[in-house]
Formats: structure tokens, sequence, C-alpha cells
């Protein structure tokens, strides 16, 4: 029993001393690179395109390299 105690104690130390963290981390801004865009107008797909998203919006899509 206590050999069991010892090894949760010992992982419980590792962890916090790693900086592990157990909660996943929203980016602010996520830069999606050189995607196809299919707007759902009925257009043909867009090839080679940025999408810059801030939060829950889409802040600019412009063609990659620009």
């Amino acid at each position: 029993m206590k050999n069991i105690v010892f090894k949760l104690w010992l992982f419980g130390c590792l962890m916090l001393a790693t900086g592990v963290q157990l909660a996943p981390v929203k980016p602010d801004k996520v830069l999606l690179k050189n995607v196809t865009l299919i707007d759902g107008t009925g257009m043909p797909a867009k090839n080679n395109m940025d999408i810059l998203l801030q939060g829950d919006r889409i802040v600019s899509i412009t063609p990659t390299g620009r």
C-alpha cells in the first residue's frame, strides 16, 4: 500500500514540476495557411487561401503569400 501511495505522490510532484497543463488552452488568433476555400455559394473552390481567425470570428481571407 505504501508503494502505491508513494508512486501517486511522485507522479503528482512530477506533473507540478514539469508544468503539465490538464486543460487545453485556446489561442487568441489562428492562421490557416494554404487552404482550399469552399464558400457555399456555388462558386468554384478557391485554392491557396489564408484564413485568419480571432476567437470565433473570421478576421481576413487572403490569397497565400500576400
